[in-house]
C-alpha cells in the first residue's frame, strides 16, 4: 500500500514578522473558506484562527489542519459514478495540497493537512463493506502519490483513521468499539443538543439526508422505513461523531480543525471547499465533477445524466462529465 507522508514539523528562520505571515496564511485559507451565514467569520472566528496561526509562527513550528473527509465513495450512483476516486479526488486534494504549498513558499516550517478520514467510522452503518472503504483509501494514496512525483513535489497530505488510531485492534467492528470504550457518549445528552441548538440539529439532518439517499438504493423500501432506518442510524452517527472529534483533538493537540460542513467558526471548527472558486460546495464522495468552460464543480450524477452531459473517461474508468 502507498502511504501518504504527513509533514514532519521542523523549525526554521521566519521571514518577517510572526503577524505578518499569520496574516498570509489566512488569506491563502480564505482561497478555499466555505461561506455561510451562520459561520460568524467576521464576528470572531477570523481572529480565532488567526490567533491558533500566530502561536505556531511565534513558535516557528508547521502549520497543521486536520480535516475528516474522504470515507468512501456512495454507492448510490444516482451520486456518484462508481466506487474508486475520480476527478472529483483528483481536485479536491489538488486544492488542499496547493493550499500547504501556498503557505509553505512564504513561511519555512510550511503547512500540511491530516486528512481524518471518517470512511471506517460510519461504514457499518450506511452499508458500505470495510473493504470497498480500504480499496478507496488505497486507491486516493496512490493516486496523491502520483499527483505529487508528476509536479516534482513534496508530499503535504498526511492520512489518519481508526486503521492508524487502533493498530492492534482487528476489523473494522473491532475499532469502532475500541473507539467507543474510548471515548463513550450520553446519546440522550446528544440528542438534547440536536433539539435545542441550531448547529447540532444542521449536522444531524445532514446526516440523515445523506442516510436517505444511500437507502434510497433499495427500491423496494418504503419512504417511512427509510425515514426510520435513516433517523436510527443519524442518532448513531452523531454518537460516533463526537467519539471521534474527542479522539483527533487528543491525537492533533495545536492543529486548525478543518470541516466539509457548515460550523459556527468561533467554536474552533472553519468549514473548507474543496474546490476554489465556490462559497460553499459539495464534496467529491457524494457527487460528481462537471468541467463546463474550463471550471468546476459539484453535482449529483443523475442531474449530469438529465442535463446531457457528456460522460468522460480515464482509461476505462469514468472519470466526470462536461458541460
Amino acid at each position: 500500500m502507498v502511504a501518504f507522508s504527513v509533514v514532519r514539523e521542523g523549525r526554521g528562520v521566519v521571514s518577517g514578522t510572526v503577524g505578518r505571515i499569520a496574516e498570509m496564511a489566512i488569506r491563502e485559507f480564505e482561497v478555499l473558506r466555505k461561506k455561510h451565514h451562520h459561520d460568524w467569520y467576521c464576528d470572531g472566528g477570523r481572529d480565532l484562527l488567526k490567533n491558533m496561526i500566530r502561536q505556531k509562527v511565534s513558535d516557528g513550528e508547521g502549520i497543521r489542519f486536520v480535516l475528516p473527509s474522504f470515507p468512501c465513495k456512495s454507492q448510490n450512483r444516482d451520486n456518484t459514478l462508481g466506487k474508486s476516486p475520480d476527478l472529483g479526488e483528483e481536485l479536491a486534494l489538488g486544492a488542499l495540497h496547493s493550499l500547504c504549498d501556498r503557505i509553505s513558499r512564504d513561511y519555512e516550517p510550511g503547512a500540511s493537512i491530516v486528512l481524518a478520514s471518517d470512511g471506517r467510522l460510519y461504514a457499518d452503518l450506511i452499508g458500505v463493506p470495510d473493504g470497498d472503504v480500504l480499496s478507496y483509501r488505497d486507491s486516493l494514496l496512490s493516486m496523491y502519490s502520483s499527483m505529487v512525483s508528476a509536479a516534482g513535489g513534496v508530499q503535504r497530505i498526511g492520512w489518519y483513521s481508526l486503521d492508524e488510531a487502533f493498530p492492534r485492534v482487528d476489523g473494522g467492528d473491532g475499532k469502532r468499539a475500541a473507539l467507543i470504550g474510548a471515548y463513550p457518549k450520553d446519546i440522550g445528552r446528544i440528542m438534547g443538543l440536536v433539539h435545542s441548538d441550531e448547529h447540532y440539529n444542521r449536522v444531524y439532518v445532514g446526516f440523515k439526508n445523506m442516510v436517505i439517499s444511500e437507502l434510497s438504493v433499495d427500491k423496494a423500501r418504503s419512504r417511512n422505513s427509510i425515514d426510520k432506518e435513516a433517523s436510527r442510524v443519524a442518532r448513531a452517527m452523531m454518537e460516533r461523531n463526537f467519539a471521534n472529534a474527542d479522539l483527533i483533538a487528543n491525537r492533533f493537540p495545536g492543529a486548525v480543525r478543518l470541516s466539509i460542513k457548515h460550523h459556527d467558526t468561533r467554536t474552533g471548527k472553519f468549514g473548507v471547499n474543496l474546490l476554489p472558486g465556490h462559497d460553499d460546495v459539495g464534496t467529491p464522495w457524494l457527487n460528481v465533477v462537471v468541467e463546463k468552460d474550463g471550471s468546476y464543480d459539484f453535482i449529483k450524477s443523475r442531474q449530469a445524466q438529465e442535463r446531457g452531459y457528456e460522460l468522460c473517461y480515464k482509461g476505462d474508468q469514468p472519470y466526470y462529465y462536461r458541460g
